[in-house]
């Protein structure tokens, strides 16, 4: 009989790896997403470069792929950084992630969190958090 050592998702799906995304949805809040990737192991992030000035249908791409990120069976949540002012807004990069998946998801928006060091500091928190689940039976 052969074991596979992978990852069950709430989804359903399986996946080999066992990160959490940290997903800037826009050029704006990368580097946010990359300070609190570097803080957290097992976190994995990427260098956004749009999310802000697109015409409808460029937006509609990026956010398809923001949301299939999340959603890849290698991601086990996600926790979502947005500058407060891109054309991808948090609440329609959630509702793409959650119309592909039921994954966990933390959402910070930096004008919010009223600057750049309270949201790297509050979603390194929720973070480890997540980790922290992703590695429980």
């Amino acid at each position: 009989m052969k074991t596979f050592l992978g990852y069950k998702r709430s989804d359903g799906k399986v996946g080999v790896r066992n990160h959490v995304l940290i997903l800037p949805t826009s050029m704006c809040a990368s580097d946010v997403a990359r300070m609190v990737a570097n803080n957290v192991k097992n976190t994995v992030a990427f260098n956004n470069q749009l999310g802000c000035s697109q015409v409808p249908s460029d937006q509609k791409y990026i956010m398809d792929v923001m949301a299939g990120y999340a959603a890849n069976p290698n991601i086990y949540g996600t926790v979502i950084i947005s500058l407060g002012c891109e054309n991808c807004q948090m609440d329609l990069v959630e509702a793409a992630i959650k119309f592909l998946t039921n994954k966990p998801i933390k959402k910070f928006i930096i004008q919010e969190e009223q600057g750049s060091i309270r949201t790297v500091e509050k979603a390194t928190r929720a973070a480890m958090k997540m980790v922290q689940e992703a590695s429980l039976p």
